[in-house]
């Protein structure tokens, strides 16, 4: 099997939109949910003709744009969220629901935790 580097640059051909597709798949594949997050978003600022070096930023993005990325940046922190709650990696999930101001998902999760005695990445 080739390296992602090498099924992205194998994918070109076939246009960005593929070329998309195939980076958030591996992301997901890979469980590297930050990554994703930021490549959401830096499609959806292809599909409107923004820059790209900068995915996350509103800053670039004009007004008659923002609205449209705003809904993708939403749904692209909610996904990445709940990705990292099942991967019960609550700090990391706490990131992307606090930046889009829904705690609840996060506060659920927390108190379906069970009580611990011992420190561990779970309770930290």
């Amino acid at each position: 099997m080739s390296d992602p580097f090498s099924q992205l640059t194998e994918t070109k051909p076939a246009g960005a939109s593929a070329v998309f597709d195939k980076l958030l798949e591996t992301l997901r594949a890979q469980k590297d949910f930050h990554r994703l997050f930021d490549a959401t978003l830096m499609r959806k600022k292809h599909e409107l003709g923004l820059p790209l070096m900068r995915p996350t930023t509103l800053d670039d993005v004009p007004s008659d744009k923002r609205t449209e990325f705003e809904k993708t940046y939403v749904e692209s922190a909610r996904e990445v969220g709940q990705l990292f709650l099942h991967a019960r990696q609550i700090a990391n999930a706490w990131l992307y629901f606090l930046t889009i101001r829904e705690p609840e998902p996060v506060a659920k999760a927390l108190a379906a935790m069970p009580l611990r005695r011992d420190s561990g990445d779970e309770t930290d």
